[in-house]
């Protein structure tokens, strides 16, 4: 599952002479899960680098939402703000939540800055963030695999939603057959290699779905694209885009992918 993530994980350990798995992310002789998931986040350009699935994921969000206006957005593990900064503007008030104070740092200068008041920067991790709003929209993008509870997290996003407010949720299928074959080739490299770093969350979509239906969230859109294979990370970013823009768009192709970004409303 060789998403811009995982790229940029087979980067940081290469950098230690290993080649790595995207299973595996950062070193893992650190006090907490949260720990290395800021370690590894804070090198923001490492991530940054291979860029081209934020962009992926930002075009399909801005089809499933549409036009916004007059929301409260909050954006979960919001990277460097991108996509829902898309929607800023004098009456949508957007809420940036990341564990990385350096992403946030990028977030705030990806902001146009007559609009900097309508946005709150918080530096927190997910599983101690609480809000005393409740929002219109709630973007998890590319989140739950490095969170220290999927459960939690699905719980919490359910909470922050106000009746019929909608949210987004980005995976990729760990029961997919696509995502059973790269995360067992990482598996194997990854444990040949002896890399020591945290594992990242399975996110089969069969669990997501039960856990948002438990939380009176229904489905109301879903879109599918292909994960990348081992080795395209060398490509240039614009070849990467090009390759999962077609995968999204061709419908058989998009049936068979493995990247899932799910929508729901909340029930009222």
């Amino acid at each position: 599952m060789e998403n811009p993530t995982e790229i940029a994980c087979l980067e940081i350990v290469g950098r230690a002479g290993r080649a790595g798995s995207p299973m595996y992310c950062v070193r893992s002789d650190m006090n907490s899960r949260s720990e290395q998931v800021k370690s590894f986040f804070d090198d923001t350009q490492l991530y940054l680098n291979k860029d081209f699935g934020v962009s992926i994921r930002a075009l399909i969000v801005r089809e499933l939402l549409g036009e916004l206006s007059h929301s409260q957005i909050l954006d979960l593990g919001c990277g460097d703000g991108r996509i829902s900064l898309q929607y800023i503007s004098q009456t949508n008030c957007i809420t940036l939540v990341d564990l990385s104070d350096k992403m946030l740092e990028i977030a705030r200068k990806n902001t146009p800055e007559v609009l900097k008041a309508n946005v709150n920067y918080i530096n927190t991790d997910l599983q101690k963030y609480e809000a005393r709003e409740r929002f219109d929209i709630v973007l998890c993008i590319g989140v739950l695999a490095h969170v220290g509870s999927v459960e939690e997290a699905v719980v919490k996003v359910a909470r922050f939603l106000k009746p019929g407010g909608r949210c987004i949720f980005q995976i990729t299928d760990t029961d997919h057959w696509l995502g059973k074959s790269l995360r067992t080739f990482y598996g194997v490299r990854g444990f040949f290699m002896r890399t020591r770093a945290y594992k990242l969350n399975e996110t089969r979509l069969s669990h997501i779905i039960k856990l948002a239906y438990l939380n009176r969230l229904a489905l109301v859109g879903k879109r599918q694209y292909w994960s990348t294979f081992p080795g395209m990370g060398k490509m240039a970013n614009k070849w990467l885009w090009k390759y999962q823009f077609y995968t999204l768009t061709h419908a058989s192709l998009s049936q068979m992918g493995s990247e899932i970004i799910l929508l729901y409303v909340k029930d009222s």
